[in-house]
């Protein structure tokens, strides 16, 4: 939490968004830490908006398309400094598609 506090200029906190029918697992601790560094929750307009197999298998390329188009964010977050908590970061193909699309 000190991390975060001491980065200043932090907008928001999301998570990747869990699959359509799955448990947010990481609500409560992204919860705890809006409260206690007093920035905002954002998870609430972020979705997964259709299934997709699992990661494990897949190459780095693979892995890009296997989640094109799967997420989607509600609301503008241009020039917003963004803390995106994910359970697992081996290529990156997530965060890149979560951001860049």
């Amino acid at each position: 939490m000190k991390r975060i506090q001491s980065a200043g200029a932090v907008d928001g906190i999301v998570s990747v968004p869990t699959r359509p029918g799955r448990i947010e697992r990481f609500e409560p601790i992204l919860d705890s830490i809006s409260k206690e560094c007093d920035i905002e929750n954002l998870s609430g307009n972020f979705k997964c908006i259709s299934s997709y197999p699992t990661q494990k298998s897949l190459s780095s390329m693979e892995r890009q398309e296997n989640i094109a188009g799967v997420f989607r964010y509600d609301g503008n977050l241009s020039g917003k400094h963004i803390i995106l908590i994910d359970d697992i970061v081996t290529t990156g193909a997530t965060i890149k598609n979560v951001f860049m699309s």
